[in-house]
């Protein structure tokens, strides 16, 4: 891909997120590329929320709030892995349930994987400019959701091919819902299995 390619592709995403999924889809990566970019995504992620921590860190009492699993740059990363692999699974089969006719799992990774890279850039120069100017940041983060929001409800769109960004939405909703309820019976058979060792 070419520089040229690139900020095409940058504009693509901003401004017609349907388009450059499908372009994204159409260039049939090889799995074992995905696997790597969502591995590398995660490790930067995980850099960059350290950095964010050690740049400006958090007063004693809202330290003792953050889970020692985000002390831990690997583990995050672990984390950061296990969440998108778990995510991107769930929006496949979310979708195919609710019609959506993805042919493969790399369908929904190869977007998702473009988005996270795109999203790290966004966290990084709001992270920059929290020290520029901090009175725009909180601006800036209502933007920077909204308008990510609807280019991940565009990409869903496009990985499923159901030619409606209410159905699309529809799916990333039930997926989180999905992922939400899952997270909290694990959480709560953990807690339940301490209560009763203890």
């Amino acid at each position: 891909m070419t520089a040229n390619h690139f900020k095409d592709l940058v504009r693509q995403t901003l401004f017609q997120p349907g388009d450059a999924a499908r372009q994204l889809i159409e260039f049939s990566l090889p799995r074992q590329w995905l696997w790597m970019a969502i591995a590398l995504v995660s490790v930067l992620g995980s850099i960059l929320f350290s950095a964010s921590l050690q740049m400006s860190p958090p007063d004693a009492q809202s330290a003792a709030l953050i889970p020692s699993a985000l002390r831990s740059p690997i583990l995050f990363a672990v984390l950061l892995f296990a969440g998108f692999v778990v995510f991107s699974a769930t929006l496949f089969y979310v979708g195919r349930w609710m019609g959506g006719t993805a042919e493969a799992i790399d369908d929904i990774f190869a977007p998702l994987v473009w988005f996270q890279i795109l999203r790290l850039v966004v966290q990084a120069i709001v992270l920059l400019l929290s020290f520029v100017a901090p009175g725009l940041v909180s601006i800036i983060v209502v933007v920077v959701f909204v308008w990510e929001t609807y280019i991940l409800v565009c990409f869903v769109d496009a990985a499923h091919r159901f030619g409606s960004v209410l159905k699309a939405a529809g799916a990333v909703i039930l997926s989180t819902l999905l992922i939400g309820i899952a997270l909290s019976v694990i959480f709560s058979f953990i807690a339940l299995t301490m209560t009763e060792g203890a």
